[in-house]
Formats: structure tokens, sequence, C-alpha cells
């Protein structure tokens, strides 16, 4: 189909966007999104720009909140702080900003009552700690387009070789997949039950597993995402989300088993020695968490997450050579070239203490031009509440302080 054609190929600005959507380059898409004149495009492409744009703001606030859960769990509060705000200034739909300000929630009062997550991603490409995939999800304004462009629009967030099947798919599937992605659950369920026996495919499966599972029954989702991967043993977009729910259930059992089998059939063992490294330092099985950690580097993974994980774990064992070439690994660390874990880790250690505060200070910079930046778009919601938690750091440099201040005081 032309249109399926459209979405990986092109040298124009908008076919470039839609092959970084596709790739879940979602930092990329949201550059070139702000960067395009949309003056120039007609209604439709501007509806197709705002989907993408939304569905990759969705997406980076899904990684920046499980990473925010994940160090609220660990007792990091600044961190978790730091990934929460970040995510509540990149969500776009109303469920997403709820979950957020749940967990903003619990910050404040230092509890943590809901079942814990590991750190996790949702890039195609990422490592061992990936968590449940993002849904796009189509807004009102999406309404009207024809189902063929609606499709479009949430298969560009799909790896390529798994969007050509939507396109082949029963019509009937067709429709309650449309109706999940628009935020209509319960008619999306009703829909699917209504795909024939016979037409229940892979995909099939996965989505209404997928579905399931954002419904919170973990149980049905589980069943669905297993049937899935008997017809696709190796799928990774079917295995990351599976191995995210199995990890809430028993303990981590399943997911630890599901893993150890993968392995000794030779499937991917960066992921899998990675996750494992996740279940059992999320036990406090801290020596078993380390080794599986430095099995998955071994493999090669580059996951943030493993990284991290595995160097905290050198570290708390005095291995501190290992441990700060691993943080020096994690260029960036969300924060563009500023790697802020190697400066926490600089400051613990007393060693580099200028580096670590110049890193500190270009940190907040960052944070704070992201926030400026926000205003100056018309987005003050986030804008100021990015820029509220930025002034309440007790070591933000004087002199951004008071821009801060002066630019809140302009946008109450």
């Amino acid at each position: 189909m032309s249109f399926f054609k459209n979405i990986f190929t092109g040298g124009d600005p908008l076919a470039v966007i839609r092959k970084a959507a596709d790739r879940r380059q979602w930092a990329d898409v949201l550059s070139r999104c702000d960067a395009l004149d949309l003056d120039r495009l007609n209604a439709e492409e501007r509806a197709e720009i705002e989907a993408l744009e939304r569905n990759a703001g969705d997406s980076l606030a899904t990684v920046n909140l499980e990473e925010g859960k994940a160090f609220l769990r660990a007792g990091d509060m600044t961190r978790a702080a730091d990934h929460l705000d970040l995510a509540a200034t990149q969500a776009r739909t109303p469920g997403l900003l709820d979950d957020i300000r749940h967990y903003q929630g619990q910050l404040r009062s230092e509890e943590s009552t809901a079942e814990p997550l590991p750190m996790g991603c949702v890039s195609s490409s990422c490592g061992a700690t990936c968590s449940e995939p993002s849904v796009a999800v189509l807004g009102d304004e999406d309404a009207d387009l024809p189902a063929e462009q609606r499709l479009e629009l949430i298969l560009a967030g799909y790896p390529s070789e798994w969007a050509e099947k939507y396109f082949h798919a029963d019509p009937v599937f067709l429709e309650g997949f449309l109706l999940a992605h628009e935020g209509q659950d319960e008619e999306a369920l009703a829909q699917f039950d209504k795909v024939s026996p016979d037409a229940r495919d892979l995909i099939y499966y996965f989505e209404r597993g997928a579905l399931y599972g954002r419904l919170g029954q973990v149980d049905k989702a589980v069943a669905d995402l297993k049937r899935a991967l008997e017809e696709a043993p190796a799928a990774r977009i079917v295995l990351d989300i599976l191995i995210h729910f199995e990890k809430m259930m028993d303990d981590g059992q399943a997911a630890e088993n599901r893993l150890l089998e993968l392995l000794r059939n030779g499937i991917d063992p960066g992921f899998c020695h990675g996750h494992l490294a996740a279940i059992y330092a999320s036990r406090d099985q801290m020596d078993p968490a380390l080794e599986q950690g430095l099995k998955a580097l071994s493999a090669g993974t580059g996951d943030p997450d493993v990284i991290y994980l595995t160097a905290t774990l050198l570290e708390r064992q005095g291995r501190v050579g290992e441990a700060e070439a691993l943080f020096s690994r994690l260029s960036g660390s969300g924060c563009g070239s500023i790697n802020v874990a190697l400066a926490e880790f600089w400051l613990r250690q007393k060693k580099n203490l200028d580096k670590a505060l110049d890193a500190f200070k270009k940190a907040a910079g960052h944070i704070f031009r992201t926030a400026e930046t926000y205003l100056a778009k018309g987005w003050e919601k986030e804008g100021v509440r990015l820029l509220s938690s930025l002034m309440e750091k007790p070591d933000l440099d004087d002199a951004l302080k008071k821009r801060g201040m002066q630019l809140l005081d302009r946008n109450k």
C-alpha cells in the first residue's frame, strides 16, 4: 500500500520524522517536529505531526516515569523527583499524566504502597530492563480521519516488520485495534470478542494481551501474550511486555523461569541477563544481581539501566574503579551530554569535586532551558511545574534561581 510505504521511506522532513518514530527515536521526533514550519503543511500533515509528537512525548514520559518509580523504590528521592518532574512535562495524554501525578504524590509523602516496577525503557533497541511498550493514543482531533490514516499514525510507532502485519489483518480486529488506541478500552475488548477464532493470530493475542495489561487484568494479559509467543518465540516486542507483567507475579518467578529458558535456547543473552539482574536486585539478592549484570554487559548490552545497576552494585562492593568506568559509559544520563550519574559517583567518593559541581550546574541549566522553552511555546503548566521543581533544589546556583523566580512570577 502506498500509504504504508510513506511511513518508512522518503527524504522530506515529514518522512524523516516518520522514520525516527518507527525507530522509536522519540527525542529526535520531538526536536524535528519542533523545527518544522507547520504553516507549510496541509491539514492532514499537521494532524499527523501532532499525533507523532504526542506519541513521542508520551513515550519519553513513560521512560522517565518508570525510572522515577525505580529510584523512588530505591529511596533516591532526588533522582526520583527529577525523572517524575521531567515525565510530567513530556506527557501529552491525561491518563499518563494522572499516573505521573500519582507517583509524585507518593514521592512527596515518601511512601510507596504500589507494586514497584524495575527501571525500564520503551525503546525497540533497549536492553535488559524494558518495561511495557507505550501505546500511541489518538486524540479527539484525529477521530474524523479515515481509518487508513488513523492506522498509519498508530503504526508509525511500531517496528516496521510488525507494522506490515496489521495492513493484512482481519477488518473486525482492526476496528478493535483502533478503538484500543483511541482510549476506548472496554469497547475495544467487546470488538476483539467479535473476531472469529480462525482470525485470532499473533497480532490479535499481542494487542488483546497488551490491552488486558493496561486494564490491570494481568493474568489475562499473560495468557494472551503467551499465545502470541507460541507463534513468535523470539519476538522481542512480545517478550518485553510479557516479562514486564510476569515480573509482577509471584515475586518475578515466572519471569525468571522464562529468562532462564531463553538463555538455554541461546536467545538474546544481554536482554536475559539484564532482566535477571533487575529481578535479583528487587529481591535484595545483590551478589546474583551483580553476576547477572556483568554477564549482560559481557554479552554486549548497552542498556543504561543495566549499566547503572551494575555500577551501583560494584560501588557497594568497594570495586570503585570498575564502578567509575561503568558510570563513565552513561554519557548523557538523560541530560544531553551531561553525565550526572558519574558526577554523583564522584561526590560520593569525594573526588573530582570541581567537575562534579560543574556537571550539576550544567544539568540544572539544562532543566532550566527546557522549562524556559516550554514557557516560550505556551506550555505554561509543564514549564511552571518543571521550573518550580528546580527552584526547590537547595544547591541551585543563585543567579539561576533568581532568573527562575522571575520567570515564575511572570507566569503566575
